[in-house]
């Protein structure tokens, strides 16, 4: 712990002292400072000296001194209103003439220049400075990237509400607040990571990211504003789609902050004060943020949610809101539009149908009724299905939408999935199973074997296999036509994509000569160098299940190799190039060991169904 010799009076060191907490004086580094991972010091302050009030000098000095911080202040006023001024006539200051700019001219350019000495940030004013000061990029840097964010990403998702977010990043210059500056570096990451395609890596959005985490324990309970659940959903958003199982889980608890903060401002309840209905439109769709993130983090890690329905009582999202926010419009056709806000509390709503039965109560219920109850959320899934219009299905989507729109309705289709291998009890094969398709895949040392199992054919009969198989084709295909977008949704989405290329390869196993079976094939080479990318981040132990996967792909190729199967129309319906064959299924276990860890670990049944009132 650096301390200047005149300090010594002062034991706490400068983010004690900021922070208003009590310092433990550790050398080198105090507890505080190391939980916040900033440099521990107490900053050199010159000596006060006394002042001498027959000293004329002295005060003809000091008030020279204010004049010229007077005038500095006014110069720098001037600026802002001169900047505001060019805003507001479309001119942005200093703004790239691209709205997107690519990640090596972000990189080469000086309008963001973030140092990789601190994890927090650097002079550049993209964290905490060294005196303590929190820091942002000058607008005419931020004010592009914003654009982008509300235009593109917020459109779709909107976590902010955008006339009050840009009036909020006009002022920040001036108030300084801390939950604004945290709430702004979400919005710059979500754009650097969902709208660019920056790595988790890149300097950009790891500092952001850094940044906003810095300020969680203040806005956990934040309640004067919406400023704390935006931030918790944004960095729940964000750690969702990083390559890291730890990341998922943090996922988990962002989440749950935020779904307990909503309950406390009790956003999950219509406002009945005087607010415009701007406000209360911003409120509601924020709630419904919360509500299908709550739903997601449940069915993934098998854990209670939070916001239950009987709780609600806010109406749905519409499918064509007055001011088009959330709405996806097809490119040839105008008229076709998906409300994707809509769509996912939809879906959510029949996660939660599907989560209720696999709680301890649910498993007494009597097999016939499991089975009228499963067939009950089969339909929710069909109903739910028919209402995507045709131009959003999945032979048509890569022609009708691209770009961030595009990833959002790939999300839809592999949450879909999900949700269909949680009711149909498929997310986990039971330990039987396991042992049955190891003995099989490597039956005399990977000598082929007749597919006729009898297990086989009973695995194939199990309720829902044909259903889920199909959707696993729908949820490779529509994965495939965005998986050159960034590794976000890559990691986001790798459960559905893992467990659908396993049904897809079991199912050859069961069925070699379906009419299916060569583009089913043409779909899971298709998704080698995926599942390769995957990997590019580094070594994992699962040998044992690395080797399994290993054997059943081996011998589904086999079979589809035995029986000679033709090439058939399915396989250019699916519309993937041929893959390089020297890639190898030895390496998927290892990038996909966090959601193997999550496909392998539950099993489940199906509650009722209610519509919604």
């Amino acid at each position: 712990m650096e301390v200047a010799p005149h300090a010594r009076r002062r034991k706490a060191c400068d983010l004690c002292t900021q922070k208003r907490i009590k310092c433990d004086s550790i050398k080198p580094q105090c507890s505080n400072c190391k939980l916040y991972g900033v440099e521990c010091r107490i900053t050199v302050q010159p000596k006060q000296t006394p002042r001498n009030l027959n000293s004329t000098p002295i005060r003809k000095e000091s008030a020279s001194g204010k004049n010229d911080r007077a005038h500095d202040i006014e110069a720098r006023i001037a600026r802002i209103e001169s900047m505001m001024q060019a805003i507001a006539q479309g001119h942005t200051v200093g703004a790239p003439q691209s709205t997107v700019p690519s990640a090596a001219a972000a990189s080469e350019s000086s309008s963001i220049e973030v140092s990789n000495s601190s994890p927090m940030g650097s002079a550049s004013g993209f964290g905490i400075q060294h005196d303590g000061h929190l820091e942002l990029p000058p607008l005419h840097v931020i004010l592009p990237v914003m654009q982008d964010f509300f235009h593109q990403y917020n459109h779709i998702v909107p976590l902010f509400h955008e006339k009050t977010f840009m009036a909020m990043i006009k002022n920040w210059h001036t108030e300084r607040s801390p939950a604004e500056w945290a709430a702004i570096h979400v919005a710059l990451a979500l754009c650097f990571r969902l709208v660019y395609g920056f790595s988790m890596e890149d300097p950009r959005v790891a500092d952001s990211i850094a940044a906003a985490k810095f300020m969680v324990l203040e806005l956990m309970m934040r309640s004067e504003d919406h400023l704390g659940v935006q931030v918790l959903l944004g960095l729940a958003i964000l750690s969702l789609g990083a390559p890291a199982i730890t990341s998922h889980k943090d996922s988990a608890m962002y989440t749950s902050m935020a779904c307990r903060l909503v309950q406390l401002m009790k956003l999950h309840r219509r406002s009945e004060g005087t607010v415009s209905f701007d406000q209360v439109l911003h409120r509601s769709r924020l709630f419904w943020i919360a509500y299908y993130m709550d739903r997601d983090i449940s069915i993934r890690f098998q854990v209670p949610y939070m916001l239950a329905d009987e709780d609600i009582n806010h109406t749905l999202p519409p499918a064509n809101p007055t001011d088009g926010i959330s709405n996806i419009y097809s490119y040839q056709n105008g008229a076709a539009c998906l409300n994707y806000l809509q769509i996912r509390v939809q879906l959510a709503y029949i996660y939660g149908k599907v989560y209720d039965f696999t709680k301890p109560q649910a498993s007494s219920l009597p097999q016939e009724e499991r089975a009228k109850r499963l067939i009950r959320i089969s339909a929710m899934f069909s109903q739910w299905n028919a209402m995507i219009e045709p131009d959003f299905a999945v032979s048509n989507v890569a022609n009708n939408v691209s770009g961030v729109a595009l990833n959002h309705i790939a999300d839809i289709y592999q949450a879909q999935l999900i949700g269909l291998l949680v009711a149909h009890g498929l997310y986990k094969f039971d330990e039987d199973i396991i042992d049955k398709l190891r003995v099989f895949c490597c039956h005399l040392d990977g000598v082929f074997e007749s597919p006729d199992s009898a297990f086989l054919q009973e695995l194939g009969a199990h309720s829902g296999w044909s259903e889920c198989v199909h959707h696993s084709r729908t949820c490779l295909r529509v994965f495939l036509a965005t998986k050159d977008s960034g590794d976000h949704h890559l990691w986001s989405n790798s459960c559905a994509i893992f467990g659908a290329g396993v049904l897809l390869l079991i199912n050859l196993l069961k069925d070699p000569d379906s009419s299916y079976a060569t583009g089913d094939r043409t779909l899971i080479d298709g998704s080698l160098d995926v599942f390769d990318r995957l990997i590019e981040y580094g070594p994992m132990e699962k040998n044992a299940l690395r080797a399994d996967f290993q054997g059943l792909e081996r011998q589904a190729r086999a079979t589809t190799q035995q029986l000679g199967q033709p090439q058939k129309a399915e396989a250019a319906e699916a519309q993937i190039p041929q893959p390089d064959m020297d890639n190898t299924l030895m390496g998927i276990f290892a990038g996909f060991e966090h959601s193997v860890d999550l496909a392998l670990e539950n099993d489940f049944f199906i509650d009722a169904w209610e519509h919604v009132g």
